[in-house]
This record gives C-alpha cells, structure tokens and sequence, in this order.
C-alpha cells in the first residue's frame, strides 16, 4: 500500500486504513494476488500457497494466512502486490476526498454486514473464505430454498453486502 507521495501524513492515514480494514487480505476482493518471481523465496519462507499463474508468472492465494488478529504479520516485508493495491477507498482517503473516521466507519459496516451474514449460513461449513461460502450458500439455496429460515432476507443483505463492497472499495469495470 503506497500512499500519495510526498504526502506522509496521507500515507499514515493510509496505513492506518488498511491495518484496520484487511478486505484485501481475507480474500473477500479477489482470491489471488501476484508474486514477482524474486518474490518465490519470500512466499516459500513465509509458507504462502503460491502456484504458476501463466507462463513465468506466479500469484499466491487468497485469504493470506498471514493475516491474523486482523493484521498483516509480514506488513514490512509483505509482496509488492501487496504494497502497491489500493482499493477505491485508500485512494480516496489518500486523495483528501475522504476523512480517516468516515473511511473506517465504511469498514466497519461492510464487515459488520459481513459477519451478520456469515453467521447465519448456518448449513455452510466454515472452511475455506468468505466468498466461497457464499457461493455454497447460494449452491444449497437454489436446491432447497426451505434450508434456510428467512433465506430472503440473507439473500437481500447478501446484494447489500456486494453493493457497499463495490460502492466503496472496490469499484469493478463494467
């Protein structure tokens, strides 16, 4: 994560941000990140699940076990991927178009929403990422809709839950 240059102060507020956020690391924004290839020996020493993602390319999976007590244990050595992401919100706050608090009270309530929604997938089992329990959820539903009591209304907070997700973070081309 890189903040505007020449500004430090926008730059802490930038760290701050994303040591509080961590969206990007849990896998909830995409499921891979890159690797530079001088990077294999930092992914073998730090036990990243890399693979070959193209010819002479690599990338490391997401959520990052390296992500614990919602920090980055490797954020002074982590992948330049990793230095360099910065979802439509850093961007924001680092651009002065945004304030520190209101950017983590967006936070707070995507993952507010999300833990509400991850706790009442009560038939998913809870391996893998958040993404892919949604996509389990969704797999029962749409085979029994009677699996899940009020199955609506966690479909509609599900919608809300990808809206802010790409309201606020992560806006994706269309």
């Amino acid at each position: 994560m890189s903040g505007a240059r020449g500004n430090g102060h926008a730059e802490s507020k930038g760290t701050e941000l994303c040591l509080s956020c961590g969206l990007c690391c849990e896998g909830v924004i995409f499921n891979r990140a890159a690797l530079k290839h001088d990077e294999i020996r930092l992914a073998k020493d730090y036990d990243l699940d890399y693979f070959p993602e193209g010819e002479g390319e690599f990338a490391f999976r997401l959520p990052c076990h390296l992500y614990q007590d919602d920090k980055c244990s490797m954020y002074l050595s982590r992948p330049d991927a990793c230095k360099r992401y910065r979802c439509d919100l850093l961007k924001r706050l680092t651009g002065g178009n945004i304030d520190l608090e209101e950017s983590k009270q967006i936070v707070s309530q995507v993952k507010s929403l999300m833990d509400s929604i991850d706790k009442r997938m009560i038939n998913v089992e809870h391996s893998g990422d958040f993404r892919q329990r949604v996509v389990k959820f969704l797999d029962l539903r749409s085979r029994n809709s009677m699996v899940y009591k009020d199955s609506n209304a966690l479909l509609r907070d599900i919608e809300l839950f990808y809206s802010n997700l790409q309201q606020y973070i992560e806006k994706r081309a269309k």
